[in-house]
């Protein structure tokens, strides 16, 4: 994506301090800007406010039960998905987790690197007849590893593409909102491809033999897998990272392989 040229502060300033006059002189006009923080401000506060036994922050853990009122799981999704699109947190920093920033921050730092390290294990071997390859520019450390789709696989005709990453078991309606660590592996496909899979039974009949799940999201949708960090670390505090990250390669080779090999039928182009 072409970057833009930055605006200065005092620019952006001026520009607000003009919006803000046009709005608040617009006689008879009843407008009132919010944004999705202050949505997700009222909606924190909503669920609180009836949390009448212990810490009112808790409110979402009531709400993730299966006899929780209908009213304050919603508010809980919602919350779920402002954040997890990056629009709004509620939750302020606590003692605790101020105590644990430095750990926490080594910690990314590692797990980035791990996937890093697994990346040359998945490239370098054959997935069934198909060979995996890092786009340009990648093989920088980061939080998710991407693979150019194979030439010839039905992920090519359908301009998907394959990702490596981790994430922690915490979504409603997900599985288990236990907050584990997973690593997950999976296909990522545009909205509309999706929806044409999600009609198609005969392509949702070759996922379970894999153990593949298939999401549908507000922008595309995908088919994964994944398996708790846990699986892949063993207590040997001498153990080096290639080790994991060969362990971590030997359990997404047979999934990418059986991604590929899905016979989702023809392309909706």
């Amino acid at each position: 994506m072409p970057s833009r040229a930055r605006a200065s502060p005092r620019k952006d300033a001026a520009q607000a301090t003009e919006e803000a006059e046009r709005i608040t002189g617009s006689r008879g006009a009843l407008v009132i800007a919010k944004t999705w923080q202050d949505i997700a401000n009222c909606a924190e506060l909503a669920g609180r406010e009836d949390f009448l036994d212990g810490n009112p922050v808790d409110w979402r853990e009531a709400a993730g039960k299966c006899d929780a009122p209908a009213a304050r799981r919603v508010l809980r999704e919602l919350l779920w998905y402002l954040q997890e699109d990056g629009y709004a947190v509620t939750n302020g920093l606590t003692l605790e987790q101020i105590a644990i920033a430095p750990q926490a921050l080594e910690i990314e730092e590692t797990l980035d690197a791990l996937l890093d390290a697994t990346t040359p294990h998945l490239v370098k071997d054959r997935i069934g007849r198909f060979h995996l390859k890092t786009p340009r520019g990648g093989g920088r450390v980061s939080a998710t590893q991407y693979f150019t789709a194979p030439t010839a696989s039905w992920l090519e005709r359908w301009k998907g593409g394959l990702w490596l990453g981790y994430d922690t078991d915490a979504k409603p309606g997900r599985r288990v909102a236990d907050g584990q660590l997973e690593f997950e592996v999976g296909v990522w496909l545009l909205r509309k491809q999706v929806k044409v899979l999600d009609e198609r039974k005969s392509f949702k009949t070759q996922l379970k033999p894999h153990k593949l799940t298939f999401d549908i999201e507000d922008d595309g949708g995908a088919v994964w897998a994944s398996a708790p960090a846990k699986r892949f670390i063993t207590a040997d505090a001498a153990e080096t990272l290639d080790a994991q990250a060969k362990r971590i390669a030997a359990w997404a080779l047979p999934k990418l392989e059986a991604l590929l090999s899905l016979r989702p039928g023809r392309y909706p182009g």
